[in-house]
């Protein structure tokens, strides 16, 4: 880059004294300048300077700048000299302009004295700006010398970075000579080993022959030379004494071979004859008994053929025989051969990877001491962890095989198109999903109407939705359709197998099922010959697809609701809060139940809990603990544990007052214990227990299939009725489920017995009527399909054909789950594959399977196994890939759905924030109400106005400073309703009243403050009738539902809804509802069919509507369905 020379010759001085300026008197270069400073101090340098250009005036230039900028150049020549010499030419051949000191002449005494000072300022800045104009120029300098050394310093690193991949090519050459020699020094390494080893052994001969040789001295010579004469004489006699026996059996020889010889020729003369004796028989046997030698063969040809297959199988044995004496001969067996490990190694360790529980570290240390302690042998070579890795895949190729053909077995019967009320078997698919360490896994499993389960496969998913589940689902039954046979059916055969799910009901579940159906259907035409001239009622007939829910998950749902019924107890029955527990959302009697578990229990809290002490406790006095954890009890532990908790109130009590220090955990406790309504509230869950879901959970577990519970979930249903309006039977004992085993324990007893308390004895009652009416609840909500009404309640026959092979619950699932949850804690590394593969072989039991098929069968599966491996790798990759992308499509959809959601709060704030600023901002009394209400009275839209500001303040605190108070404060209609002005303003009213910022506090007691017997009857009966109202409507919602199923049928043949009774919304009425009956049908439109109908409230008038509309809205419901 080329230097300014303007930018080098910047004058510096005093601004306020000098003027810097630029003279061209006398030309002079930068190379003229050079010379005489660079050698020299500047001093010497001005008198060079003035003998070489005598006619400048020296004197004349500021020296102080004339200084700096002579070194300037100099120091630019050394830099371009050393970093850049094509540029220093151009730049020693540029004109050197000399700065100089020019007097200030401007006299200003002609100016008044303001001016004078004005054009001083004036000065003063326009030497403020030189100074500045230098300061930049100086800069600009800085930054021309910084590009300079950056273009330097990249030619430099250019150099330097082709000479260093030159280097690196030179390394890469004497690498590879470096690894040529490598193999050089290995095998000359080898061979100076085995010299090695040669001259050890042969220095280990060298010493035997020396330590020999020391053997021979003098006098061990004579004495062995004295015993070998000895030796030698003895032998001569024994010699001689044998040369006279050789000679005597010479003599017997000869005699031999005479007598020999004569039995020869005697033997060949008695074979002549032997010959020609059998000749004469042959001839005479042919032609006497050739007719009954057929006759007996005939007779005797299978056995014949046996006793071949016999000699053949014999031999065969023969064999393998000598083949097991050649192992055992032998301390190795051969364990590798053909480039693969046998079949029998490969099917070993697959059964102790998967069912024995063998980690792939000590798999090969088990095998190896098995053998070499029980048989003294050892495998010729064992598999690598890469190896072992692939037999785990192979494994679930091997499992996948076993399950295809199990569903084969019982494919389905495709029903005969004459005969449509045929019954036809089928599998059961289950499915269930759970979350793992951020990871979701979907798994599948099959119940066959042998009643044998199946896992199918276990996948990780993206999400939990119904797409999710079916994609899972495909890719199992297409990895079963590859292990069955390649077949372009196989898949759709697997699939049409499935006549019935098993399943919670989850939201994702009824979706999934549908889409199941729906898939099965497309694939029927793939099995079904002449699919296409089938009517729709046949195909609609091979597509059905039952689906039923798991009945064990009522449970679970039973004792949530239950918690929400005590809840409303212990609000209406008193007051007040535990000050030592949580601030969680449960009863008192729940929380007590589960605190008990978690603080008296081994398994409990380690840091809070004291089972130990309390077991110590209850053995000194020779009382068994009969608490549980909250493991392995999940689906009834509420209801069993507070029974258990309630049969030790006492010891509990009793041990909380020995105990010194109590933590806050234990501080519950002893605050809980103490309470009426709480240990009332225990004792009806445990009667519940006892006499409900304790029978009814033994009923689930006996039951042969899902539709044997219809009866007793309609028994149970009836008697949950009954007991909701009154439930003192529970506290006489009475049975709810007759014949059925309960557990009379001590627990029992404890229950059962009179408390002596009139109020206790009422609590409870008033609680386990409040319990029963929520489970009612849950039962009518979770099992609607098996009660009256529902569509299994009174099964077609070939619902009951799709039953025989659904269990009543989905606990197989929930079995893979708890396999999968113990397989991630002790193995966290393992891929999903590994996980399948272990628990397919554990539920499956494939081993036992393998053990039963033919050597030739077994080794074909494996074999095909060990080929399959590969693709079944890729696919695993491909499938966490499309995984992976799907995740990273739900993140960036959530970022964006926040991002989204962020812009509209915002929005919505502004705009509401708007509004009030319109109406004199935020009302915080009701004074500002009614001000408002006045100031617009007079105004003709005054409603309009008044309820767009009640809203806008109901909004406004909803959305912007979230104040507190029930949602259905804020709403501006409820059940389709809209509030009036006077509700609207009404819930504006109790909301500021609920958002005082001075609201008083009441303080925390230490102990409950319960409510009069009158107050506690009263809240307790609006309690029910409040529970009852929703069992109400819960049972609408069911009817709506079960209706929506005979639509189709209705609509097909609308003459069926003739002479039916019915309830209609009708928002004109001051009723919810109103009844009428369907007299004809008025105009057939297919789904708008018009009826005649007339109501109740006015049976003058006759009516025609569009019923079938309503019907589907779920505004009518048929009375008498």
């Amino acid at each position: 880059m080329d230097v300014n020379n303007s930018t080098i010759n910047d004058a510096v001085g005093d601004s306020t004294e000098t003027i810097l300026g630029e003279i061209n008197t006398a030309k002079i270069l930068n190379k003229d300048i050079t010379e005489p400073f660079q050698k020299n101090v500047f001093q010497q340098g001005v008198v060079i300077g003035k003998e070489k250009f005598p006619n400048l005036n020296w004197d004349l230039y500021d020296q102080v700048v004339l200084r700096t900028k002579v070194n300037r150049v100099v120091e630019k020549v050394k830099n371009l000299r050393k970093n850049n010499k094509a540029k220093l030419n151009s730049f020693l051949e540029q004109d050197f302009h000399f700065p100089v000191k020019k007097p200030v002449t401007s006299s200003f005494e002609y100016l008044q004295e303001n001016e004078r000072k004005r054009v001083k300022e004036i000065e003063k800045e326009r030497n403020r700006a030189v100074g500045e104009n230098v300061k930049l120029k100086r800069q600009l300098k800085e930054t021309d010398f910084n590009l300079d050394n950056l273009e330097l310093q990249i030619e430099h690193f250019e150099t330097k970075s082709h000479i260093l991949l030159r280097l690196l090519d030179i390394a890469g050459e004497k690498c590879k000579e470096t690894l040529h020699l490598k193999r050089e020094c290995k095998s000359w390494e080898k061979k100076y080993d085995n010299l090695s080893n040669q001259l050890d052994t042969n220095l280990d001969k060298l010493q035997d022959m020396n330590e020999q040789l020391a053997s021979f001295g003098p006098r061990n010579t004579s004495r062995k030379i004295r015993r070998r004469d000895q030796k030698i004489e003895k032998l001569e006699g024994i010699i001689d004494e044998k040369q006279i026996e050789l000679g005597q059996q010479n003599v017997e020889i000869k005699l031999l071979n005479k007598a020999c010889e004569k039995n020869v020729s005697d033997l060949d003369k008695l074979k002549k004859d032997k010959r020609s004796l059998l000749v004469k028989v042959c001839r005479m046997s042919k032609q006497q008994h050739s007719s009954k030698l057929d006759q007996i063969r005939e007779e005797h040809v299978f056995e014949i053929q046996n006793l071949k297959a016999d000699i053949a199988a014999k031999q065969d044995r023969i064999l393998e025989l000598e083949d097991l004496n050649s192992i055992l001969a032998d301390d190795k067996i051969e364990s590798f051969y053909d480039g693969k490990f046998s079949n029998e190694v490969r099917e070993t360790i697959m059964t102790l990877l998967t069912e024995c529980g063998v980690s792939q570290k000590k798999v090969n240390n088990v095998i190896s001491i098995v053998l070499k302690n029980l048989t003294g042998k050892q495998l010729s070579r064992l598999p690598s962890a890469g190896v072992k890795s692939r037999l785990l895949i192979e494994a679930k190729r091997v499992a996948q095989k076993q399950v295809a053909e199990a569903m084969l077995n019982y494919e389905y019967d495709l029903p005969d198109v004459n005969d449509m009320g045929q019954g036809h078997k089928g599998n059961c698919l289950h499915q269930d999903a759970t979350s793992k360490h951020h990871k979701h896994f979907q798994s599948f499993q099959i119940t066959t109407p042998d009643k044998k389960t199946f896992s199918l496969g276990l996948n990780e998913v993206g999400s939990g939705d119904a797409a999710s589940i079916m994609s899972s689902f495909k890719n199992i039954i297409s990895d079963l359709g590859q292990a069955a046979q390649n077949e372009p059916e196989i898949v759709s055969r697997l699939t049409c197998s499935i006549v019935s799910t098993m399943s919670d009901q989850g939201a994702a579940n009824p979706l999934f099922n549908q889409q199941l159906k729906e898939f099965k259907e497309s694939l029927l035409p793939d099995i079904v010959e002449n699919w296409e001239n089938l009517d729709i009622n046949t195909q609609t007939e091979m597509a059905k697809m039952s689906s039923f829910f798991c009945k064990m998950h009522i449970f679970v749902n039973m004792a949530s609701e239950v918690d929400k019924c005590l809840q409303v107890f212990e609000s209406n029955v008193c007051n007040g809060k535990n000050p030592f527990a949580f601030e969680w959302k449960e009863s008192g009697a729940s929380r007590l139940t589960r605190t008990a578990s978690k603080a008296l229990t081994l398994h409990g809290c380690e840091k809070s809990g004291v089972g130990q002490h309390f077991r110590t406790h209850l053995k000194e006095r020779d009382i068994d603990n009969k608490l549980i954890t909250f493991r392995g009890h999940r689906f009834n532990h509420l209801f069993y544990a507070a029974g258990a908790t309630y049969h030790h109130l006492n010891d509990i009590i009793d041990f909380m007052e020995s105990w010194a220090d109590p933590n806050d955990l234990l501080k519950s406790i002893s605050f809980d214990v103490r309470e009426k309504a709480f240990a009332s509230g225990i004792r009806a869950l445990g009667i519940i227990d006892k006499l409900i879901t304790g029978p009814f959970w033994r009923i689930i577990e006996t039951s042969k299939n899902i539709l044997d519970l219809n009866p007793t979930l309609c028994h149970l249903q009836k008697k949950l009725q009954e007991l909701s309006f009154d439930a003192s039977p529970l506290l006489a004992g009475e049975l709810v489920f007759e014949g059925v085993e309960v557990h009379r324990d001590s627990i029992f007893d404890s229950l059962l017995k009179d408390t002596g308390d009139p109020v206790s004895e009422m609590y409870t009652q008033m609680a386990l009527e409040l319990c029963i009416g929520g489970m009612l609840l849950i039962l009518e909500r979770q099992a609607k399909d098996q009660l009256p009404g529902g569509k299994f309640f009174e099964p077609s026959f070939r619902d009951q054909i799709h039953g025989i092979s659904v269990p009543t619950t989905n606990t197989c699932s929930e079995r893979d789950f708890a396999q999968l949850d113990m397989l991630v804690r002790l193995k966290p590394s393992a891929t999903t594959v590994a996980y399948e593969s272990i628990i397919m072989w554990s539920n499956n039991k494939t081993s036992n399977w393998l053990s039963k098929l033919s050597d030739t069968d077994r080794n074909k599966i494996i074999d095909d196994a060990r080929v399959s491996a590969p693709h079944m790798i890729q696919s695993f990759k491909t499938r966490q890939q499309i995984l992976f992308n799907k995740k990273l499509e739900i993140l960036r959809a959530k970022k964006e759905k926040k991002a989204n959601k962020e812009n509209k709060e915002y929005t919505q704030k502004v705009k509401l924030t708007g509004q009030l600023n319109e109406l004199g901002g935020m009302w915080v009394t009701p004074q500002q109400i009614e001000c408002y209400k006045v100031q617009i009275e007079d105004k003709p839209t005054y409603n309009v106005l008044f309820k767009e500001a009640l809203i806008a303040q109901l909004q406004f605190r909803k959305h912007v400073i979230k104040s507190k108070g029930p949602k259905e404060l804020y709403q501006q209609s409820c059940k389709g309703k809209q509030y009036s002005i006077q509700q609207l303003e009404s819930n504006l009213k109790e909301v500021i009243e609920l958002n005082k910022q001075n609201e008083n506090v009441a303080p925390v007691e230490n102990k409950l403050q319960y409510l009069s017997l009158n107050e506690v009857n009263d809240n307790i009966s609006k309690a029910k009738q409040a529970l009852a109202h929703k069992l109400n409507m819960e049972r609408k919602k069911i009817t709506v539902s079960q209706q929506s199923y005979f639509l189709p049928k209705f609509i097909e043949t609308p003459e069926l809804l003739v002479g039916k009774t019915f309830q209609q919304k009708c928002k004109e009425e001051d009723s919810n509802e109103i009844s009428g009956k369907v007299l004809s049908i008025h105009k057939l439109n297919g789904k708008k069919t018009e009826y005649l109908v007339k109501y109740d409230i006015d049976e003058n008038d006759e009516w025609h509507f569009p019923l079938f509309v309503d019907m589907s809205n779920g505004d009518l419901i048929i009375a008498d369905l």
